[in-house]
C-alpha cells in the first residue's frame, strides 16, 4: 500500500474554514493524474497540489 502525506488548506482565503479547501501532498516523485484524482475524489476536495521534494 502507498502512503502519501496530506495536508488539507484553505486556499484563496484569510480565514480558518474559508475559500476553497485543497489538498497538498509533499512528494519525492510525481504521481500519476489519475491517482491524484483519486485522492482528491476520497477526500472530497475540487482541488489537489503536488509539491516535489529538491534532492
Amino acid at each position: 500500500m502507498m502512503k502519501i502525506s496530506m495536508y488539507q488548506v484553505d486556499a484563496f482565503t484569510d480565514r480558518v474554514f474559508g475559500g476553497n479547501p485543497a489538498a497538498v501532498c509533499p512528494l519525492d516523485e510525481w504521481l500519476s493524474d489519475d491517482v491524484m484524482l483519486s485522492i482528491a475524489a476520497e477526500n472530497n476536495l475540487p482541488e489537489i497540489e503536488q509539491l516535489l521534494h529538491e534532492k
